[in-house]
């Protein structure tokens, strides 16, 4: 028996499966982990939904292939797979403030899909793609959250020191509460923490991530998924930092400064710090690697190419040698002939002036003559074929 696999990318945040598509005589099972979770949908009617179990034989198989063959079976029987555990979603933050000026940054939305709330997502499936990915659902609430939050809280903020302060962040994640709920409560999605950042290395740094998984998916290296979930874990590190650090900075605002917060902060600063020289270290062991292997690859084409250039030589001075043979054949060839036609003439020229010249003379001149002409022709032949 095989396992179903819904989620092949870190990305992936829920999926649509109409079991009737797997065509497949062996059975498979459905393995749920602890964070995952799947409704079970037949005739629009949603039976169940389950989570941290697994379900044998629940889909393909030899009896359900059969059935399908006969017409038998046809019930509209879908699978809605979620991810329940936490995952962030990025927004660009952009507007103007109170004194003209433009803020630039990033929103995180730390949301979660609740199993119980796993069904409502048929309302994302109704009519949008059966795979949803958190670059889909950004996609998806990004105008809303501008229109509704954004936009209008950057407007009453007088400059930038403003959204670097403890205030900013309260406001910001009241207002997702209040004016996100229906468009997330449609959606199964329950918001659980909002912040922002304005650091432009922070900034870069979550950018650098994105390029990166960009990249490892364009090549699709044998190592592809590893690497995916390394720069998933350091893109996930970065974002608990920055999401502890405004909490650090509304506790010390409201004059609750906590231990415990800082030292989770340092240790996420440690962690997050570790995992950067990790990375650099494996990308400059790979680069190198690379390198090596393109050094390598030039060296072979240049043996390559001088073996072929001395082969190309060598048969380019046979071919001469070949040539300076014919042309010397074919010049003896020529002298041999008219010797032998000087000879003949001085002969024939003879015969007649002794009066010889008969006709059975002639006949037999013309005779040798055809005859010598037919053996010069075979070696010019044999010369043109050496």
């Amino acid at each position: 028996m095989k396992k179903m696999r819904w989620r092949e990318r870190p990305d992936i945040v829920a999926r649509l499966v109409n079991t009737g598509s797997i065509k497949s005589w062996k059975s498979k099972h459905i393995v749920l982990k602890p964070n995952e979770a799947v409704s079970i949908v037949v005739d629009g009617k949603v039976r169940d939904t389950l989570s941290e179990t697994t379900l044998t034989n629940y889909v393909g198989g030899f009896g359900r292939w059969l059935g399908a063959k006969m017409g038998m079976g046809r019930a509209d029987h879908k699978l809605v797979f979620a991810l329940t555990g936490p995952l962030d979603l990025l927004f660009p933050l952009s507007g103007r403030m109170m004194d003209g000026s433009a803020a630039t940054g990033l929103l995180n939305l730390r949301v979660q899909i609740v199993r119980d709330d796993v069904p409502k997502l048929l309302n994302l499936f109704h009519s949008g793609p059966q795979t949803i990915t958190r670059a889909d659902l950004v996609g998806m609430f990004q105008a809303e959250l501008e229109s509704r939050v954004i936009i209008p809280l950057l407007a009453r903020m007088p400059d930038g020191r403003a959204l670097r302060g403890p205030q900013f962040q309260k406001e910001l994640e009241a207002m997702c509460r209040t004016e996100m709920r229906s468009g997330f409560d449609l959606a199964g999605i329950t918001l659980i923490k909002a912040f922002a950042t304005t650091n432009m290395t922070d900034i870069e740094r979550l950018a650098s991530y994105r390029a990166e998984v960009n990249a490892v998916r364009a090549r699709l290296d044998v190592d592809s998924e590893a690497r995916l979930a390394e720069v998933e874990r350091a893109r996930e590190l970065t974002l608990a930092r920055i999401g502890v650090e405004n909490d650090a900075i509304v506790a010390t605002a409201a004059g609750k400064a906590d231990a415990a917060l800082q030292d989770k902060l340092l240790g996420l600063r440690k962690m997050e710090e570790t995992l950067a020289v990790e990375r650099a270290d494996a990308m400059e062991r790979q680069k190198s690697m690379l390198t090596k292997a393109r050094e390598l690859a030039e060296i072979s084409d240049n043996s390559e190419k001088q073996r072929l250039d001395a082969a190309l030589d060598a048969f380019e001075r046979i071919q001469e040698a070949k040539r300076t043979r014919q042309q010397a054949k074919a010049i003896q060839a020529t002298a041999r002939q008219a010797a032998s036609d000087q000879m003949q003439k001085q002969m024939m020229q003879l015969a007649a002036d002794h009066g010889a010249l008969s006709p059975e003379v002639v006949k037999a001149f013309l005779t040798e003559q055809t005859e010598q002409r037919a053996v010069e022709v075979e070696g010019i032949k044999a010369t043109a074929e050496e």
